[in-house]
């Protein structure tokens, strides 16, 4: 029988894993970097990765309605992760002062939910939307402090449904109500879209029905 104190460590064992593989960082491709007025993009690595143009369009556009992130350095990188895109911290500077933290933005390179493909096909607007959402769970995080991240992390899993769609909300309420429309009716008549993605869409964030009568009210 396993003993409490065991059990115990399992249970911390866990939870740094958990943390470390939501916030761990990898190489960028490109960064987003104040130039001017508003944010430009640098590509690190032409030769290896594809930068579909689109996304650095929609991310400009998107950029603008977040001017509380102005001067915060954003990465963008490709990485095998099982959902389309993601928001995280850079783990390296999970503990650092808010103002000088960093964060990414993932696309998956995972063949099984073929978003590479699926990115290729994307509209600018369904882009702006996906996009609204991330840059609104960098703005939350860029609230937090390092402590507050990291219990945010552990609860993530437990808080799932709630979080996201408070964050639909967060884009909404930027002007991406339109443009979250669109990218959900994308996904849903998309044959490269997995149904597991669907579902976790359908179970955790604002549906099209639930944004219309938000924007419609």
């Amino acid at each position: 029988m396993v003993s409490r104190k065991h059990l115990k460590l399992f249970l911390i064992i866990a939870l740094i894993f958990r943390v470390i593989t939501t916030f761990c960082h990898d190489a960028s491709i490109i960064e987003i970097t104040k130039s001017g007025n508003f944010n430009t993009f640098t590509n690190y690595d032409r030769n290896q990765y594809y930068l579909d143009s689109s996304f650095i369009n929609a991310a400009l556009i998107v950029l603008k309605r977040y001017p509380e992130l102005e001067n915060i350095k954003i990465k963008y990188i490709k990485k095998n992760i099982n959902t389309m895109m993601a928001a995280r911290p850079v783990i390296g500077s999970t503990l650092k002062q808010m103002g000088k933290r960093k964060y990414k933005i993932i696309t998956s390179t995972n063949p099984k939910n073929k978003s590479e493909k699926l990115f290729r096909q994307i509209s600018i607007n369904a882009y702006e939307g996906i996009l609204s959402h991330e840059f609104a769970h960098i703005l939350c995080y860029s609230k937090k402090t390092g402590v507050q991240l990291i219990f945010y992390s552990i609860a993530y899993p437990f808080k799932k449904r709630k979080i996201e769609r408070e964050t639909d909300q967060i884009a909404i309420d930027r002007g991406f109500g339109k443009e979250l429309i669109e990218y959900n009716q994308f996904i849903i008549t998309s044959n490269l879209v997995s149904k597991k993605y669907l579902k976790n869409k359908e179970r955790n964030y604002l549906s099209i029905k639930e944004i219309e009568k938000i924007i419609y009210k």
